[in-house]
């Protein structure tokens, strides 16, 4: 099948299937399809790039494309689907390419997020593996992960969201019915002890399922949300409490029992970088207390602990 060099003239189009095709790329012109939300490119095992892909996109199946070796644009043009206001999620499917280059994947991952002064969308990149980037700040080998202890205000005014990164292992040979899914629930707790839960699900629907495909290895899932999708829960704290700082915790849990979260990870996105301070939540409660007023952001350095305390830089 030839996909004709000036497909880009369809400007009204909105689903593509190219599913079983045999071409190594894509038409450069493809990335004029101003409307284009759904682009099926599932068994297509010639395909080597997809470096020219439409803004618009949605939901990308690059699903069993076995020679796919280069599947993202640069940062630059990366960074417009991070960051496209017009769509609420955009999700990329990856299962079964066991040909990709991790490393430049998560490069082009890490430096879209970066230098940002926009909260990301909602985006999740599955693919197969088990290592977590290095990038990643906050790591654990389990399902939970906690960031540092954050002064309520910051949050509020320069937490743009955070990147994610799941390790998921299959426990048993996993049809894509069951598909592969992660609920993201957040749990914030002041130190004055409010708290407040919120959850969103990677992705936020499921592809089409025309086609069965079989998973047996273990896979990951890159993704990032705007702190958007909690500022109410941060908000509420707030108002309901008189502590100035919250804990903020990540719990990843899979949406199928036939695989599990093996690892996980957490990179806080913030507008400008900020100062760590050693410090747990129960410290900064007792700090809290002794004192009667604070005028700014520039706090004590207290005693180092476990956890950690992100201000203002000086």
């Amino acid at each position: 099948m030839e996909i004709p060099e000036d497909i880009g003239c369809l400007s009204s189009l909105k689903e593509l299937l190219l599913g079983g095709s045999k071409f190594e790329s894509l038409p450069k012109s493809i990335k004029h399809l101003s409307k284009l939300e759904y682009l099926s490119i599932r068994e297509c095992n010639m395909l080597r790039s997809l470096t020219e892909l439409p803004v618009a996109l949605k939901r990308l199946d690059a699903i069993n494309c076995k020679q796919l070796c280069q599947p993202l644009p640069d940062a630059s043009e990366f960074k417009l689907f991070i960051h496209y206001k017009c769509h609420q999620y955009v999700h990329f499917f990856f299962t079964n390419c066991f040909n990709l280059d991790h490393k430049a994947l998560s490069n082009v991952f890490e430096e879209s997020l970066k230098g940002s002064k926009e909260p990301p969308t909602q985006f999740s990149i599955y693919l197969p593996g088990s290592e977590i980037p290095e990038w990643f700040t906050y790591q654990s080998p389990k399902s939970c992960v906690n960031i540092p202890v954050l002064r309520l205000t910051l949050v509020n005014r320069k937490f743009m969201g955070f990147a994610i990164c799941v390790a998921l292992g299959i426990e048993e040979y996993l049809q894509y019915h069951d598909y592969l899914s992660v609920d993201v629930h957040c749990h914030f707790e002041t130190c004055d002890f409010e708290t407040c839960k919120d959850y969103i699900p990677f992705p936020k629907y499921f592809p089409c399922r025309e086609y069965p495909v079989f998973i047996n290895s273990d896979h990951i899932l890159l993704g990032c949300c705007s702190f958007s999708k909690f500022y109410s829960s941060s908000q509420n704290l707030a108002i309901a409490g008189d502590s100035d700082y919250v804990d903020i915790s990540f719990e990843f849990r899979a949406g199928f029992p036939v695989y599990k979260v093996k690892r996980c990870t957490v990179y806080p996105i913030y507008t400008e970088p900020i100062k760590i301070i050693d410090a747990t939540i129960k410290d900064i409660g007792e700090t809290s207390r002794r004192r009667s007023s604070r005028s700014d952001d520039n706090e004590e350095e207290v005693e180092p602990h476990p956890k950690r305390i992100c201000t203002q830089p000086n």
